[in-house]
């Protein structure tokens, strides 16, 4: 039968062999039917519903003239949501370093019930008689939630102690997201590691137990240097230029990197430090000094 025997307000009906697809880009409200009948014009034939994903099943056989065909088509009013993480570590490895292990997901409806599903990280169902409630994300940094019926849910991001995530800035405690019948809604939350600046300032003592002024230690200043450590024992490593005085951290490594004050202040600083503690090491001594 032709593609125009399928005559349904609001759907596209294409031919191609003995297949027909049937589109539509708005939802169906209730159901849509359509009929069709014809005389066969050979031996006996088959009229046969096949599906987009390769099923099928006969629905008319070896019948008499004319051949019916009855369809009702309607759309779910079902999608799906996908909640995406990004995680912004500035450099840290270290032990304080949070992963998706140490975080969960809860999802609201607009009325405020919690929504249920069944499946694990990165991928469940909707289900009113779900276990899942809480959500967590596969090692893609998403998850997914499948079936849900379309409208507007609130999504919840917390630590595994139900709080915050020490040590990280959350740009978004809850996110909004709207489900559309047979779309996806994304919403994205990101996660910043904190950081600070560290300081250290190089003060020598005269015999008197006096400070002698900056401008005096120049020369001692260049010949002492430190090295850093994390919690974790690591030192830190740095971008910049010796004696300048200004470094950043890149990250952590076994093997020592050393920095230097400025020799006109004695003093150095390390910027984009992840917040926690370290170990400060002192290397050098100028003759006459301990």
């Amino acid at each position: 039968m032709p593609a125009s025997a399928f005559n349904i307000p609001g759907v596209t009906v294409t031919k191609s062999g003995y297949d027909y697809t049937f589109s539509t880009t708005s939802k169906i409200s209730g159901t849509k039917a359509c009929t069709y009948k014809a005389n066969r014009t050979t031996g006996k034939q088959l009229v046969v519903w096949k599906s987009s994903g390769g099923d099928s099943q006969t629905m008319a056989d070896g019948i008499d003239d004319p051949v019916r065909f009855y369809a009702n088509f309607k759309t779910s009013n079902l999608g799906t949501a996908q909640i995406k993480k990004v995680w912004e570590h500035n450099h840290d490895a270290s032990s304080t370093k949070a992963d998706n292990s140490d975080i969960y997901f809860t999802i609201k409806n607009s009325s405020g019930s919690p929504v249920k599903a069944t499946g694990k990280a990165g991928s469940y169902t909707y289900s009113t008689s779900g276990s899942v409630t809480k959500f967590k994300l596969n090692s893609s940094n998403t998850f997914l939630v499948k079936s849900l019926p379309a409208g507007t849910y609130t999504v919840y991001e917390f630590g595994n102690d139900g709080n915050g995530i020490p040590n990280y800035t959350r740009k978004n405690l809850s996110q909004t997201v709207t489900v559309t019948a047979g779309g996806t809604g994304t919403v994205t939350f990101k996660n910043t590691r904190n950081t600070g600046t560290g300081e250290v300032i190089k003060t020598w003592i005269d015999t008197n137990g006096n400070a002698i002024a900056a401008s005096n230690n120049v020369e001692r200043n260049k010949q002492i240097y430190f090295r850093i450590k994390n919690a974790d024992g690591k030192y830190i490593t740095v971008n910049g230029t010796k004696y300048s005085g200004s470094y950043t951290f890149t990250g952590t490594s076994t093997k020592a990197t050393s920095l230097y004050v400025n020799p006109g202040t004695g003093t150095f600083t390390v910027s984009d430090l992840p917040t926690g503690k370290y170990t400060v090491y002192e290397y050098g001594s100028p003759e006459g000094y301990s």
